[in-house]
């Protein structure tokens, strides 16, 4: 528009100064530097590395498009610069831009998804796009993003929770992979594109699924749920060493019982005393040599006059 403008003020200035004897000497070479010099200027392009540059002449995109670097092109052409690196578009349960997706499993759990789609524009269709959906920002809100977010509600909705969310991962982002690329396609498709245009337009990089996950109350329920679990599990095991503890308890008491019938009926009560104490001891080595045998103990420290250290390894 700028070099449309100039160029009429240039030929404007050109036939006054034809007309008017005044200027007659300066204006129409002047008028005609300047016209060559905006020429010049609107005729050359520069195109940034990983961009591409579609044309379009009074409102008709051209079937062409111009890499990176120096380019001399149609004055009259107005360009527009779109990306060929990889993009990508995230999905995550905590986005507050709309970048957000809920879906429902097989067996009718909302899940919360975190995943990205990579793509990348193929340079030799970008005019294609530009002229039928837009420029980098519309292609992604009107192809990328539905297409995107109808495969991860589809694939989700095939498998029951707890497969999509532990078990088979990789193969719920296989899907959405797939479905996204046949989304894509067949959006292109309904906007003029040929099947080849189509499957061709687009590079599409393995999808990144990172997690799926239920909502916070079916979350607290398996939480909880698991929590009772472990508590039954402890409460068993618990009850059996309590178990085999009254088992023993009762056991030497028999035995205990048994040594006081046979002993002789004429033992007095030191006598008795003396017995305990040689039981208790009894039960006390016991002990330390098991304690011994577990590694439990290096060394015994003997008392009773002077000290002696008994290493047991």
């Amino acid at each position: 528009m700028a070099y449309i403008v100039i160029s009429i003020v240039c030929v404007v200035a050109f036939v006054a100064g034809l007309l008017v004897r005044r200027v007659r000497l300066f204006a129409p070479p002047v008028a005609a530097v300047v016209w060559g010099i905006a020429t010049l200027v609107a005729s050359i392009i520069t195109v940034s590395p990983g961009m591409v540059a579609v044309a379009d002449l009074f409102g008709k995109v051209q079937s062409e498009t111009y890499g990176e670097g120096l380019h001399l092109i149609n004055p009259l052409y107005t360009t527009r610069q779109m990306t060929i690196r990889r993009q990508s578009l995230h999905f995550t349960s905590t986005s507050r831009d709309g970048k957000s997706v809920t879906a429902l499993s097989a067996d009718r759990n909302p899940l919360e998804i975190d995943v990205s789609f990579p793509f990348r524009l193929n340079g030799g269709v970008a005019w294609k796009i530009y002229q039928r959906v837009g420029g980098t920002g519309y292609y992604r809100g009107q192809l990328i993003f539905p297409s995107a977010r109808s495969a991860v509600r589809d694939a989700v909705s095939q498998f029951p929770w707890a497969e999509a969310s532990i078990e088979k991962l990789p193969e719920v982002a296989a899907l959405m992979q797939e479905k996204f690329e046949n989304r894509l396609i067949q959006d292109l498709i309904k906007v003029g594109f040929t099947e080849q245009e189509a499957r061709t337009a687009f590079s599409i990089m393995p999808v990144q699924l990172r997690k799926i996950l239920p909502d916070a109350k079916v979350r607290n329920a398996i939480a909880e749920r698991v929590a009772a679990e472990e508590d039954l599990k402890r409460q068993v095991v618990l009850t059996k060493i309590a178990k085999q503890e009254a088992e023993r308890r009762a056991n030497e008491g028999l035995g205990v019982k048994k040594l006081f019938a046979e002993l002789p009926k004429d033992f007095n009560a030191g006598e008795i005393r003396q017995v305990l104490s040689a039981i208790s001891e009894k039960v006390r080595a016991d002990a330390i040599m098991k304690a011994v045998e577990n590694e439990r103990i290096q060394t015994l420290v003997i008392t009773g006059g002077a000290p002696v250290s008994i290493p047991v390894k």
